[in-house]
């Protein structure tokens, strides 16, 4: 029998791993980008996870925007986030655009991370 690994589950199973089976939902988003906000240890938490299922986790101009939300968000209420990042890169047809979204996206993690 094959032993299935946490990495190789599929994205739903990984989510449900990672909040202990305890109930927890999907944001809203424009990309393929997950977002999603339950509890762990009693404590709410927020889920960013590359889903390699589509488009190999890749990240373009609109998973960049839902990413940067998800910061701000987590920044507004004090929530931590959690990234399950599983990703081949930037998606090469997106051009040089998405590498300065990446670096927008960079900086904002690292003020949040700087604001505490």
């Amino acid at each position: 029998m094959e032993q299935k690994t946490y990495s190789r589950a599929p994205l739903p199973q990984r989510l449900t791993a990672l909040f202990n089976n305890e109930a927890w939902h999907y944001l809203a988003t424009h990309s393929d980008l997950r977002i999603a906000e339950g509890h762990i240890a009693g404590r709410k938490v927020m889920a960013v996870a590359t889903d390699p299922a589509a488009s190999m986790g890749t990240f373009g101009m609109s998973e960049c925007v839902d990413f940067k939300w998800a910061v701000l968000r987590a920044r507004a209420t004090g929530v931590p986030i959690l990234l399950l990042i599983d990703s081949a890169g930037t998606r090469l047809t997106a051009g040089l655009p998405v590498q300065g979204a990446i670096r927008a996206l960079l900086r904002e993690m690292l003020d949040a991370r700087l604001a505490g």
